[in-house]
């Protein structure tokens, strides 16, 4: 066993030759040190190597964001540096070493270390950035964050195998009782990185790929009762003369959005985006084709700005534009909320001016206080249009493209209840099978 002095330090036996860490072995063994206190060396030696090259402060953030952070050098930036953000010092100064004294090789890459690299290229391909910023979310919840996924996040992706995997899926469905669909959210960032990988050429399959989950562990997804989800017959008359009542009283149009949903059924974001030009009165028809939108935006770090909605050409998931069929009551509210504009001096050729859908949702709330009736989200208003149209034995398919799904399933599974209420459905069932035999 090699021999040292009385001031030989753990660092200085870690950046020994192999004797030397064969006495910070048998140490361990007998309990003189820890494997903490070795970890705690490597990082003493890292930083003093670390810091002999760097010329940025490190520090740590203060107030809710306590990461830390600095800067390293890159040609490709304005300023020739780019900012980086760790969540411990200890991972800030393994960086820096890899920065200054070699990257880490492709087959020992873990997720941490290549989830910037995939975000980038991500963020490259997308139009939008909503559902980039649904993953981030997910991946900073259920990874970054959470203990059960140390291992797998500290494990090179050329190591993690199906069983690993397994366990950790099921480890997460039981801890946070997960639906099938929140599920599939939370292993999209996992299944679209090791995919990445392939393209990369460092894996030659997903084990993603082939894992199978018993989908008897999920929660199960019940459809909620009708009258949590639409409104009823007798509550629609009174919900819309309240919204016609208090547009003609306080001289806000935006209440007269609501009936306008009743009668067409379209979303809260294609509403809120109809101009007048998109009104066909002698074609019976509205035009939607574009949408009052969340808009994402992120910096080079990852940190996602606070959002904003805009008026966009567009439609959700970018889905095709489509003329609805519109009575002539729609007409009449347009050609009202016109002349509510040109009495206020408003010279605009869109129907409604608001920063957020929450204006709306905060009218349809004192619409049916005023009314006396429970108050609902404007949703629940396209799912109650859907109902009365299905309810009424109306083409199918015709439904489907008057609200712009693309598969009839969606209409019907998500979309559909009775509009009756149970006295009514009890007297309709007591006029077929009430009747006592002769």
């Amino acid at each position: 066993m090699a021999q040292t002095d009385s001031n030989t330090t753990i660092a200085d036996l870690i950046a020994q030759p192999i004797d030397s860490r064969a006495l910070l072995a048998n140490l361990i063994e007998n309990g003189i040190i820890s494997v903490s206190d070795i970890r705690d060396a490597e990082i003493m030696n890292k930083k003093k190597n670390v810091l002999n090259l760097h010329p940025y402060t490190i520090s740590q953030g203060k107030g809710k964001d306590t990461r830390w952070q600095t800067y390293v050098e890159d040609d490709t930036k304005p300023n020739k540096r780019r900012k980086v953000v760790k969540k411990t010092e200890a991972e800030l100064i393994d960086y820096l070493h890899d920065f200054y004294f070699g990257k880490v090789t492709p087959d020992m890459q873990t997720l941490p270390d290549i989830y910037p690299e995939w975000f980038e290229y991500k963020k490259m391909k997308v139009t939008r950035l909503n559902t980039l910023h649904r993953i981030d979310t997910d991946y900073k919840r259920f990874y970054e964050n959470e203990p059960l996924s140390e291992t797998l996040m500290s494990t090179p992706i050329c190591q993690i195998k199906k069983l690993m995997l397994e366990k950790w899926a099921y480890s997460m469905i039981h801890k946070y009782d997960m639906s099938y669909k929140s599920y599939q959210n939370m292993v999209t960032p996992l299944r679209q990185i090791l995919d990445y990988m392939i393209d990369k050429e460092v894996l030659a399959v997903n084990p993603m790929r082939n894992l199978r989950i018993d989908k008897g562990h999920f929660k199960p997804v019940r459809k909620k009762p009708a009258k949590t989800q639409i409104f009823f017959d007798d509550e629609i008359d009174p919900i819309m003369k309240s919204a016609y009542e208090l547009a003609e009283k306080t001289g806000d149009e935006l209440f007269l959005a609501i009936p306008l949903f009743f009668l067409t059924g379209i979303r809260l974001g294609e509403c809120l985006g109809l101009s007048f030009d998109d009104f066909y009165e002698s074609e019976h028809v509205l035009r939607v084709h574009r949408s009052l939108v969340v808009v994402d935006t992120v910096d080079e770090n990852r940190n996602w700005q606070t959002r904003v909605y805009q008026i966009q050409e567009y439609l959700k998931k970018n889905a095709d534009e489509r003329e609805v069929i519109a009575t002539d009551e729609c007409f009449e509210i347009a050609k009202k909320i016109r002349k509510m504009q040109e009495q206020k001096g408003i010279q605009s050729n869109f129907l409604f001016s608001v920063q957020t859908p929450s204006c709306l949702e905060s009218k349809l709330k004192r619409v049916c206080r005023e009314a006396g009736i429970e108050n609902k989200s404007p949703h629940k208003i396209r799912k109650t249009y859907i109902s009365r149209l299905v309810n009424k034995m109306m083409d199918l398919d015709f439904i489907r493209e008057q609200v712009g799904h693309k598969e009839i399933q969606t209409t019907l599974n998500s979309y559909t209840y009775s509009t009756a209420r149970a006295e009514k459905k009890y007297s309709d069932l007591k006029e077929i099978f009430g009747k006592n035999p002769a």
